[in-house]
Formats: C-alpha cells, structure tokens, sequence
C-alpha cells in the first residue's frame, strides 16, 4: 500500500451529489485530487474542491476513442479512479458506455484501483431498469482490466425527498401532504460516510470485489418521515403511497437492506440536525 498523501486520486462525477463530497474528503486527507466532470466549476462554485484540478470530459461523448483519449489523459498518473457518475432513468447509458470507456481509459492509463459507486443488492431487483443499468455497471468494472472495488451503498437519507419529487407521490406533495413509501423499512447512509468509504476503497490493493455497505440503523419510513417533520417543524400531513412496479417489490421485501453492515456512522436523525436534512 503506497504512503496516503502521496497517492493520486481521479473522481469521475466530480460535481455530482457524491462525487463533489469524495473530492473534499481526499483533499482534506491530503491526496493530490482530480475532478472530471462534463464541465468544470467555476472557482466560486460550492461544488469545487480548493484544493482540486479539474478537467471537463463527458463520458458520453459523441465519438469513442477522443472520449476515452481525453479520460487517459485525465487519468495518467493517478493511482486511483473513483467512478461517482449518476444519471436518470433517461439517460442509463452512463452505467454502461460510460463505464466501460472509464474502465477501458484507465487501463490505458496504468490505472492500480478503479472504485465504483453502486447501490446495496442492485443485482436483486434487475427487473427494474434502472437497477439492471447498475448490475452491468458492476460486472462491466469487476471484468475490467484494473483491479475494481465496487461499493454498494443503501439508500442515502436524502431518498424520501427523492421520493416526493417522483409520480406518484410528487402529486401528493404539491397539495401540501408528506408521502412516503407504504410498507417499507431503509437503511439510509450519509452521503459523506459513502464519500469516506470509497475514498477509503482507493487503498485497496487485493483482487477485485465488490462490497456492500448500510447505514447505522433500520428503520420504517413512516418512522423517518415523522422524524422529518418533527425537525423540519412542518405541518404538512404524512400520508403512505404504495409505490408501484419491481422497485417497490424489491423495498417491500426488504432487499434494500444489508443489516449485518453498519459502515455508516452518520444516522438520519443527526443528519438532520446537522441542518443538511432541513
């Protein structure tokens, strides 16, 4: 294992809800940093790290080879990738062209460890879109030519906003009421404690793997939605909506959950005192 403050550390996604956070966790531990994102922030933007370079690649660009060139080029010398990306489910396409130009980018540039983001049991619920993008993600990386650790993580606490901001509960949401997903328990994490571990993963130097990691502490989303309110001191009403399909299946069976992992330190309720929740 190489010296800690010696070490280079690339993160694709550098602007995105995770990856901005597992830029300011490796400056802080004083790795040399490399954002890549499909822009690079303006020196005032709260997403840019002050002590990270950035550099603008869109790994969905039109063409194959100057987009994987210019992820080489972004990548040559570092010892480590982070892959933070997200997407919609419009645009799925970024868990498997996308990844597998970063995973092709940094074999090609003498890359040790590529450590990918992905969600906990996503190879459970596959009859979802969006989650059967991610299970290719994950086998595209751990096939690759360097070395991946892939980091599965639960829901972040931030996943019951996500949820009101989604038919069909973004319709409750607007008539003033507090939807929440019907029959179903979450193991949320802080984003900030997943930054930790996939910083922490960039270490790895044993064979290709993939990890699931929780939060501290299972609990109905009933319980966490009244939390919220309590906190928020709001007076909308909280009402249960059944969310439809395979991804409400895979909630409702509790295949979200990984409750013999607890990596997360953070918990919701001090997530939202921390006035990040709020």
């Amino acid at each position: 294992m190489t010296d800690e403050t010696a070490r280079t550390v690339a993160v694709v996604g550098a602007t995105g809800q995770v990856g901005q956070v597992v830029v300011r966790d490796a400056d802080a531990r004083g790795l040399a940093v490399r954002g890549v994102s499909r822009s690079v922030p303006a020196d005032d933007d709260p997403r840019r790290a002050a002590g990270a370079t950035y550099s603008a690649v869109d790994v969905l660009g039109a063409a194959q080879e100057p987009t994987v060139a210019a992820l080489a080029t972004a990548f040559e010398g570092a010892d480590a990738v982070v892959l933070a990306t997200n997407a919609t489910a419009g645009d799925l396409d970024v868990y498997r062209t996308g990844t597998r130009r970063v995973v092709e980018a940094a074999g090609r540039a003498g890359v040790r460890r590529l450590v990918v983001l992905s969600i906990a049991n996503v190879d459970q619920g596959t009859d979802y879109p969006y989650y059967a993008a991610h299970a290719e993600q994950n086998e595209i990386a751990l096939a690759g030519p360097v070395p991946a650790t892939v980091v599965r993580a639960t829901q972040f606490h931030t996943f019951l906003a996500y949820v009101r901001s989604v038919p069909p509960a973004r319709t409750l949401t607007r008539l003033g009421l507090l939807p929440y997903p019907r029959g179903t328990r979450f193991q949320t994490i802080d984003v900030r404690d997943v930054a930790r571990l996939l910083v922490d993963a960039t270490s790895d130097d044993g064979p290709a793997r993939a990890v699931d990691v929780g939060g501290p502490q299972v609990r109905d989303a009933k319980d966490l939605v009244h939390a919220e309110r309590a906190a928020r001191g709001s007076r909308r009403v909280p009402v249960g909506v059944r969310v439809p399909g395979p991804v409400g299946t895979f909630f409702r069976e509790g295949r979200n959950l990984v409750p013999d992992h607890h990596e997360g330190r953070i918990t919701f309720d001090e997530w939202l005192r921390s006035g990040d929740g709020v």
